[in-house]
């Protein structure tokens, strides 16, 4: 139980870097963001991002490769063998560098063609094109033989490497708008060539930090056949569930675009943006936890893999019901506070979009718990099926003249539904008892939900809709929700919890 105590403190604890990590990242990106379109102009930035998105496509290959790297490490370290730990670096260290070695074939064969032959650039800007490409193409590479440091970073828990090197990302990235402004330099190709820069030395610096802590990383190359076999089957089915978000992502922006034009995708685009930011929220909330699931699971620790995972997805939904409900409601204000010409629609995909990813957040740490086990098969083809049939129902709402919000109707009924089916697979592999998440996570989560609804619909229609007035609904809002949270939701020793780290970050800065 001592144990138990014990882990849940470095959980609170690495839960906070990574939560002051996300709200130093998001302030940044939201002022670099407006900067950098009005330095680049539209159309660089849409070059920017369009030549971005092939490389995107292309690490769906790495997904093979190195899906699985923080999940054998995190076992190994589980189970204390420093030996097979050693093994299983090695290994992910020659597996992302072959994964490196496709991309970079793919991309410069296959995507060098596709970006010069198909995209819709102005020829006088193919060549900034391609060197935007170019950095993007050789950055991708970084970061795929990246992944095992990375890995063991989660892995042993060292959240706090990620905050404070979340301040030094920000920095440089401020240093990068200065820079912009300064140089009489083409804009694009500076941008693409700074950006590259700031993530080699991101690069650097986390490789520097792992040999130098963690005895299992080097750089030297190993391989273990039956490993390398048991990686490849377990990151492939990840493969098969990625893809297929994928599928509902980029399918629904294609099936928007056909039906009602390119309005409607810069409504959902901004929508997804905002969205971003609370995913960041929440997945800085859980990524503490990924470690801490996976080294029970390894111990045979069931019923504390089950508490954990409870209390992760209730804290998590509790946290995103003080983000959530002041945005949902005073989001119409606050898009024009920030765009000052807000497309049609946005207002709406924002709203059911946070819907969505309030249902994922629940159920992402389920998925740790059968992610944990290794046995992935299953649920993956489960997802793809469902994810395949959610695209077609939104293809028959567009058909049959339905608005263009109507397919997160069909979305969110499958988040739901993946919810059960998470439940019902850990249920059997593990024994995971369904009913004590239904008990102690969806029905206070949904009480609360209600109730912290009441005071912020009181606000918004008692406050004058103007901009200021917006601004202070919002906070108020936050405010009356987190304090309702805080004082009926949390369990005593969780309040102290926060108020004695509060305390101590108030006095010491640390």
């Amino acid at each position: 139980m001592s144990n138990y105590n014990n882990n849940n403190k470095r959980l609170a604890k690495n839960t906070l870097y990574l939560y002051l990590r996300m709200i130093l990242t998001m302030a940044v990106s939201l002022y670099t963001s407006r900067v950098v379109l009005d330095v680049l102009g539209v159309s660089d930035y849409g070059i920017y991002n369009v030549t971005g998105g092939i490389i995107v496509l292309l690490t769906y290959v790495n997904t093979i490769l190195s899906g699985g790297t923080s999940r054998f490490l995190t076992i190994a370290l589980g189970k204390g063998d420093i030996i097979e730990l050693k093994r299983t670096f090695a290994t992910t260290v020659t597996l992302s560098a072959v994964s490196a070695g496709i991309i970079l074939l793919l991309g410069e064969t296959v995507g060098l063609r596709f970006v010069n032959s198909y995209l819709n650039i102005d020829p006088v800007r193919m060549e900034a094109a391609n060197w935007v490409y170019q950095f993007a193409l050789f950055s991708t590479i970084l970061t795929i033989t990246q992944t095992p440091f990375s890995a063991s970073i989660i892995s042993h828990e060292r959240m706090n490497v990620y905050a404070y090197m979340s301040i030094f990302d920000a920095v440089m990235k401020l240093l990068i708008v200065y820079l912009l402004l300064l140089f009489d330099f083409d804009k694009l190709k500076l941008y693409a060539m700074l950006m590259f820069m700031v993530n080699f030395l991101n690069v650097l610096i986390y490789r520097w930090y792992c040999i130098r802590k963690f005895d299992e990383c080097s750089m030297k190359f190993g391989f273990d056949k039956n490993l390398f076999k048991n990686m490849l089957s377990y990151s492939s089915w990840n493969m098969v569930g990625a893809l297929s978000t994928l599928l509902i992502d980029q399918g629904i922006n294609i099936l928007i675009n056909v039906f009602y034009g390119t309005v409607v995708n810069a409504a959902r685009g901004v929508a997804m943006q905002v969205n971003n930011i609370v995913r960041q929220m929440y997945s800085s909330f859980q990524t503490p936890c990924r470690p801490q699931v996976m080294k029970y699971y390894a111990a045979g620790e069931i019923k504390e893999m089950q508490a954990l995972i409870c209390n992760n997805s209730k804290y998590c939904s509790y946290l995103l019901l003080c983000v959530i409900i002041p945005l949902t409601i005073n989001i119409d204000g606050l898009l024009e506070i920030w765009l000052v010409e807000v497309p049609e629609y946005t207002v709406a995909f924002v709203r059911f979009i946070f819907a969505v990813s309030f249902v994922n957040a629940m159920t992402d740490p389920v998925a740790m718990g059968i992610q944990a086990t290794g046995n992935v098969k299953r649920l993956n083809v489960i997802i793809a099926s469902i994810n395949a049939l959610v695209v077609g129902a939104a293809y028959l709402l567009f058909y049959l003249g339905f608005s263009p919000i109507s397919c997160y109707i069909p979305v969110l009924i499958s988040c739901i539904i993946n919810m059960a089916i998470h439940l019902y697979l850990l249920h059997n592999i593990v024994s995971f008892d369904v009913h004590i998440f239904i008990s102690k996570v969806i029905i206070p989560v949904a009480k609360f939900t209600v109730i912290c609804l009441i005071a912020p619909v009181v606000l918004y229609l008692v406050i004058p809709h103007n901009a200021i007035g917006c601004i202070c609904s919002t906070i108020l809002a936050g405010c009356s929700v987190a304090l309702i949270i805080f004082v009926f939701a949390l369990p005593k020793h969780l309040k102290t919890m926060i108020v004695e780290k509060i305390i101590k970050l108030a006095k010491h800065g640390n």
